[in-house]
Formats: structure tokens, C-alpha cells, sequence
């Protein structure tokens, strides 16, 4: 039977997102926390005069060359940094426009159309966070499904993948709450255990990785009441705690997803252990 949650207090998981990875124009480029790296930019005069030359060098670029894709790519990446800054939306429309022509133009079985496809991906599902329009979400795991069927298991950037397409379909049951369909957080599920499964141990990336795959057994215990996927979603968050090092940025969260998995532990089984570990 699964828990009332009506009796439980609304707490927030925190899903993590990895680095896309980049084009092969500006490699060096840092990104953005959630999808493509940490913000870089000190300043909007930066991300501002970086927009300017990267909309420049697409306009001189035919759509034939090459490098067209890359250059849509990485100024979509650029728009979505300043529309998080800034929350300007015609940003964020006018970033998924660019992914969406770096997607027209580069052609099937391209190395880089997995990639190209995840941005967009991306992109929509921060416009979905902001907007709350689902076709955007719909869209998104689309693109990021696409992604993932074009990269052979092995791959370095499939782990990264899955996890996109695991945490969208995991927004997706979550935002739509009771009515949410059982084969998203399936799916969710086997996704984040999948993307674990390819990350070798002492990878930097498994942490992020393990939060995640908690998060998604943390909501299909809360659907289906199975304690199995509780106990899992504790360890998991458990590891992902271990392998954080002090000071880490996201050890916050990872300690905040581990208190949460431990209370709602203690909230159906009652073991003070659980309370105790979730507050210290």
C-alpha cells in the first residue's frame, strides 16, 4: 500500500544535471551548473558580448559548412546562461530556436546529433520549469529519447544522456502528480540505473548520477509503496554522500536528498535511527 502523502511534509528532491558535452567549437567553454557546467561568466557584460560575437560568426556562416552546427549550438548554450541570469524569455525561445537549426542542419549520423539533440532537450525543460507548458516537456524527452537510441552503451557521453532523459521523464510524473503515467517513472527508474550501471567507480561524475537514481526511487516508492525502493533510494543517496568530497559544491543537496529519503523512512516505518541520521 502506499503512503498517504496527504500525512507528509512537501520536501523538495533535488535533481542534478550534467555538463552537455560540447561541441566541437569553444571545448573549453564552462557552461552551466545544471546542464552544461558551471557559470563561468563574472559579469552580464561578459555573457553579453559573448552572445554578440557568437551571433556574428552564425550569420557569416553558411548553413552548408561544417561548423554551422557547433556555432548554433554553442550560442543557444550562451542564451540559456543569460536567460537564467537575467530571465529574460525571449532568450530562452530564441536558445531553442538555435538548437533547433543546429538540429535541422547537421545530418543524420553526424557524431555530434546526439549532442545537438540533448541541448535541445535541455533547453526545453528549462522553459517548461519556467512556464509550466507541457508540450515543452513532451518535446524535450522526445529529443533526449533520440539522443539516447543514437549512442552505443560505452560511449563517454551515454551515462550523460541517460540521466537527461531519466530526469525529464522524472519531472513529467512528477509534475502531473496523481495522474502521472507509471511508465515514466518506470522508465526514469531504468534510465538513472542504466547511466550508474556505464560510470565506472571513481568516475566524478557517479555521485550526481547516484542522487538521481535515489530521487526516482524515492518517487516510485512514494506511488507504489514498495520498501525496497525506499531502502535503495536511501542507499543510494548514501553512497552519493560518501563519495562527496567537504566542500564539494552540491554536498548541500546530496545531504539535503539523504535527510529527506531518511525522514520519509522514519515517516512509514518509525525507526528513530532514521530521524537521528536525517538530522545530524
Amino acid at each position: 500500500m502506499a503512503p498517504n502523502s496527504n500525512n507528509q511534509i512537501e520536501r523538495r528532491r533535488n535533481l542534478e544535471g550534467l555538463p552537455q558535452p560540447l561541441s566541437q567549437i569553444n571545448r573549453n567553454h564552462g557552461g552551466r551548473s545544471s546542464f552544461y557546467g558551471s557559470d563561468d561568466f563574472g559579469n552580464c557584460g561578459d555573457i553579453n558580448r559573448k552572445i554578440e560575437m557568437e551571433e556574428e560568426a552564425v550569420r557569416f556562416t553558411p548553413d552548408s559548412h561544417p561548423d554551422k552546427p557547433s556555432l548554433l549550438s554553442n550560442l543557444g548554450n550562451s542564451l540559456v546562461i543569460r536567460f537564467e541570469r537575467l530571465g529574460n524569455l525571449n532568450d530562452i525561445d530564441n536558445a531553442i530556436a538555435r538548437h533547433q537549426s543546429a538540429v535541422n542542419i547537421i545530418p543524420d549520423g553526424h557524431p555530434d546529433k546526439p549532442n545537438q539533440l540533448s541541448n535541445l532537450g535541455s533547453s526545453l525543460v528549462i522553459r517548461f520549469e519556467h512556464l509550466g507548458n507541457l508540450d515543452d516537456l513532451d518535446s524535450a524527452i522526445a529529443r533526449h529519447q533520440a539522443a539516447v537510441n543514437l549512442i552505443p552503451d560505452g560511449h563517454p557521453v551515454k551515462p550523460s544522456l541517460l540521466n537527461n532523459l531519466g530526469s525529464s521523464l522524472l519531472t513529467r510524473f512528477e509534475r502531473l502528480g496523481n495522474l502521472g503515467n507509471l511508465d515514466d517513472i518506470e522508465s526514469a527508474v531504468g534510465r538513472h540505473q542504466a547511466a550508474v550501471n556505464l560510470t565506472p567507480d571513481g568516475h566524478a561524475d557517479k555521485p550526481c548520477l547516484l542522487t538521481n537514481l535515489g530521487n526516482s526511487l524515492l518517487a516510485r516508492f512514494e506511488r507504489l509503496g514498495n520498501l525496497d525502493d525506499l531502502a535503495n533510494a536511501v542507499g543510494r543517496h548514501q553512497v552519493a554522500v560518501n563519495l562527496t568530497p567537504d566542500g564539494h559544491p552540491d554536498q548541500p543537496s546530496r545531504l539535503s536528498n539523504l535527510g529527506n529519503s531518511l525522514l520519509t523512512r522514519f515517516e512509514r516505518l518509525g525507526n528513530l535511527n532514521d530521524i537521528d541520521s536525517g538530522i545530524a
